[in-house]
């Protein structure tokens, strides 16, 4: 749950699931638009990996959208792109990205039409990939361009050299462990250690909620 400005909270729906995943009933997905509905000082904050699933899913009276749910997709890799055009298909008060994790150079590819917020973030846990700094900075400069909110989420398990050099420690994780990704040294120290600064600063950027 965020604390939203303007009187009212941000509620991330469904963390660990999907809400428009076929196997969750339609019973129980009813009981949630109607709870929804009736909350409008929440903003609910909806993110799927189905965006296809979506028009088929929404309540009858869906009609422009709710003002208080945004939908958002999961994009973090070229693959993955194509759920944007799914989610542009979806009237809604605002729609959303995640790339989260960002797992290579998607800024030249990426198309923000229709997109009124962009999360980015790195891959954490024991298998995480590294993030190159680069393919950050160049959706963060995109977003500028587009008047897109950026969030700046984390940078997962790896963080780059140009920060941490060969005597910083970070204990629990053992030998530090180093690799190369397109000419970038990045270390794993682990998310904490990484933190989420970007250009020495954070990036909490949010949209405004329409009245």
């Amino acid at each position: 749950m965020l604390q939203g400005s303007d009187h009212y909270i941000r509620i991330f729906t469904c963390s660990l699931s999907d809400f428009f995943h076929a196997d969750i009933s339609k019973a129980v997905r009813d009981r949630a638009w109607r709870t929804i509905k009736n909350t409008p000082n929440c903003v609910y904050l909806i993110l799927t990996k189905r965006p296809e699933n979506i028009k088929n899913m929404l309540p009858a009276d869906w009609g422009a959208g709710y003002p208080n749910v945004w939908l958002g997709t999961s994009v973090g890799c070229k693959q993955t792109l194509s759920k944007l055009d799914s989610l542009r298909k979806v009237p809604c008060a605002l729609r959303f990205v995640s790339c989260e994790p960002l797992l290579e150079d998607i800024a030249s590819q990426i198309n923000l039409d229709g997109i009124g917020w962009v999360i980015v973030g790195g891959e954490s846990g024991p298998g995480a990939r590294p993030m190159h700094p680069h393919w950050v900075r160049d959706i963060r400069d995109q977003c500028q361009r587009a008047g897109v909110p950026f969030f700046f989420k984390q940078w997962g398990e790896w963080r780059a050299m140009e920060r941490w050099g060969e005597g910083d420690q970070t204990g629990h994780l053992g030998p530090p462990t180093v690799t190369l990704l397109d000419g970038c040294l990045l270390r794993r120290v682990g998310k904490h250690a990484a933190g989420r600064e970007l250009d020495g600063r954070t990036w909490d950027e949010y949209p405004v909620r329409a009245a």
